[in-house]
């Protein structure tokens, strides 16, 4: 939270991407399997893993933007969607959290929150 220089207001999302991560790491108790190995009977994808707080560009559709817009909106991740295989991102701009699929992420950009959007 501190190195990407957060406000304690995401810290909620923040335990929730450690126990989503801890539930797909190996354990000792059995015997270096993952808790989601034991539940499922398979591996899990970790593919879809991003750093909490990064910088990402989010998708605008079609449908909220007219022609000479941008296509995208800068917001940070905070997490992953419970019900589907979508992320979840905060618009500092707006100040809503959008969940989406379609974003471009930017590992090394972080949050400013003394910057203007």
């Amino acid at each position: 939270m501190q190195s990407k220089k957060l406000p304690n207001i995401y810290w909620v999302e923040a335990i929730k991407i450690v126990v989503y991560i801890l539930n797909r790491s190996p354990t000792r108790s059995l015997k270096k399997l993952t808790p989601y190995d034991a539940w499922f009977e398979r591996k899990p994808n970790l593919e879809h893993f991003k750093v909490f707080g990064c910088l990402a560009y989010v998708h605008i559709d079609d449908e909220r933007r007219r022609k000479l817009d941008a296509k995208s909106e800068p917001c940070v991740f905070i997490g992953y969607c419970e019900h589907s295989k979508a992320y979840k991102f905060y618009n500092p701009k707006s100040h809503k959290i959008i969940v989406s699929r379609d974003a471009i992420f930017d590992k090394g950009g972080e949050y400013n929150s003394h910057k203007k959007w």
